[in-house]
């Protein structure tokens, strides 16, 4: 019995199907889910400036961050200015960062939050957690 394959789809050693045209639309997404990070000394500590999304696919690489960060000061201010998308997780991580460090003594102060992202955190009551820099 010969084999019916389409020419689209080959199979391949490591995988059923052949999936090399998928390339680009894969390193598209994976730009988009991307988080940046880019700190800075700053008067009264560090600043990290954090750019991309902080969402449930970026919130744990978002808390190591801000730990290591933690690790060389005791005050660190997030600039969260870059932030395209903001999803509860990454919200609760925010909440987590600041009672991790309120625990050690240290402060997490953060900065350009928006005002639907501000609101969303009064609902979750997480507003009493967090301390901002900007009020």
């Amino acid at each position: 019995m010969e084999s019916t394959t389409s020419p689209l789809i080959k199979p391949t050693s490591r995988s059923p199907w052949n999936l090399a045209g998928l390339g680009p639309w894969i390193r598209r997404l994976q730009a988009r889910e991307a988080l940046a990070f880019e700190p800075s000394l700053s008067g009264a500590g560090e600043l990290l400036r954090v750019h991309g999304r902080l969402t449930q696919k970026s919130a744990v690489r978002f808390k190591q961050a801000v730990r290591q960060a933690l690790e060389r000061t005791t005050c660190i201010t997030l600039d969260l200015a870059g932030v395209t998308r903001l999803d509860p997780t990454g919200l609760a991580a925010l909440a987590e960062v600041s009672e991790w460090a309120r625990a050690r003594g240290a402060r997490v102060l953060v900065m350009n939050l928006g005002q639907p992202e501000r609101d969303r955190l009064a609902r979750a009551s997480l507003h009493k957690v967090i301390e901002f820099a900007n009020p």
